[in-house]
């Protein structure tokens, strides 16, 4: 969406995408009424302080996010590029880009928590579990910590499995091949 508003905050232009976010038919809807209005009054004050912040700092068009009230009264999570007017040194108002952020911000949320969750398993696991990028560790739990007789994760993160070996199996293979053929072999399926 795309909006432009005076120096009062008042808008004075609204595209058909501002509207269709907002929840409204018409942009004549929209016109004349307060940019600030459809922001709750408790996430008020921190959004007019991210625009004074940006008027000050001249970083206009950087994203500014807010949650707003759509005209059904339904909370949706907004991205406001803010542009400044100027007439002189005089404030004459803003224009600015609009995305909807809602179902991002939804995803990210669930995301997270699925990430929560899938670290406390991980870590609270009962068996050694490590992750790898092609032939190096990434990530180890506790008990792989345990069970390979190191101290710390960065002891096992950033080496090889062949590095934990005797340097020859007891069938007299190099352990670094059986261990790249072991990785080879669950990559594959």
């Amino acid at each position: 969406g795309y909006y432009a508003s005076n120096a009062d905050g008042r808008i004075i232009f609204a595209n058909k995408g501002l509207v269709r976010i907002l929840g409204y038919e018409l942009e004549n809807e929209l016109i004349g009424s307060n940019i600030f209005s459809s922001i709750p009054v408790s996430k008020l004050d921190k959004f007019k302080g991210k625009l004074n912040k940006a008027l000050k700092d001249k970083t206009e068009g950087l994203p500014v996010r807010t949650r707003v009230y759509r005209k059904d009264g339904v909370m949706a999570t907004l991205e406001i590029k803010p542009f400044f007017v100027f007439e002189g040194k005089k404030l004459m108002g803003t224009r600015g880009i609009v995305h909807d952020i809602t179902q991002r911000m939804d995803v990210e949320k669930k995301l997270v928590e699925k990430e929560k969750r899938f670290s406390a398993l991980f870590e609270n696991a009962n068996a050694a579990i490590f992750t790898m990028e092609g032939e190096m560790f990434t990530d180890c739990n506790q008990k792989t910590i345990k069970m390979f007789g190191c101290n710390h994760k960065m002891d096992i993160v950033g080496h090889f499995p062949w590095e934990f070996s005797p340097p020859v199996q007891p069938d007299g293979r190099d352990s670094d091949q059986v261990a790249k053929n072991k990785i080879q072999e669950a990559l594959n399926g």
